[in-house]
């Protein structure tokens, strides 16, 4: 039912508008007339009238502009294309556009670039991957025309979210299930999150594997221009 109402809600708006307006055809106009709103309506559509028989061109214009975005549900914008009855328009070039938000949001990943073993936490820097995995995959749909998956913009956001998917892969679930299940032992005692990290039975494997990441990464960074000198050093 409320699925209905939302996709019929424009006619359900105009006959609304209409049994207000019969109903107030059986008043007597002096009642209608002491009513504030209905006053300040005859007021708006006088103005309306007047605007109409001194400017005929432009409001005919404004009334099919009116009509068209009332009662179609066709037309949608995005920051790189405007559809309108199922044609698209490109507004912003898309390569460019990728590598400028791409660039601005893993220019705050240090771990995905550098990673620091002695103060990084690995459970937050997974959760930050997966957090920039679905940042990429949401590029992708920025190309969609079929050209321009092959251009190496296209390619280059492929490989980080290979990259990225198979350190998760081999260590997300496995890393959170066993980060989750012994921080709580501890109970309200604080303690080092190293000293749970560090007796991980996969800890080494996984130092060994983010370095790799790092070292690929660090390939991608310079596609999208990203300056990852400045992390280095760092502590």
């Amino acid at each position: 039912m409320v699925n209905w109402i939302h996709k019929h809600r424009h006619i359900l708006f105009i006959v609304v508008i209409l049994l207000i307006c019969v109903s107030l055809c059986f008043q007597p106009w002096n009642c209608i007339l002491k009513i504030p709103a209905v006053n300040c309506l005859k007021d708006n559509l006088d103005f309306i009238g007047n605007f109409i028989i001194r400017y005929p061109w432009l409001s005919i214009v404004i009334i099919i502009a009116c009509i068209f975005f009332l009662l179609t549900d066709n037309f949608s914008l995005s920051s790189t294309k405007i559809i309108v009855f199922g044609m698209e328009f490109q507004l912003k070039h898309t390569e460019r556009n990728a590598k400028l938000q791409i660039k601005n949001y893993l220019s705050s990943k240090r771990s995905i670039f550098v990673f620091y073993k002695e103060y990084d936490n690995y459970y937050d820097v997974i959760n930050s991957m997966y957090d920039t995995l679905i940042f990429l995959r949401n590029q992708l749909k920025n190309f969609d025309v079929f050209s321009q998956t092959s251009n190496k913009c296209y390619k280059q956001i492929e490989g980080m979210i290979k990259t990225i998917g198979q350190f998760l892969t081999k260590y997300q679930s496995d890393y959170r299930r066993y980060y989750e299940y012994k921080a709580p032992e501890f109970g309200e005692e604080f303690i080092p999150f190293k000293n749970i990290q560090d007796n991980y039975c996969k800890i080494s494997d996984m130092t060994i594997d983010i370095q790799k990441l790092n070292m690929e990464m660090k390939q991608y960074a310079i596609f999208f221009n990203i300056d990852t000198e400045k992390w280095k050093n760092w502590y």
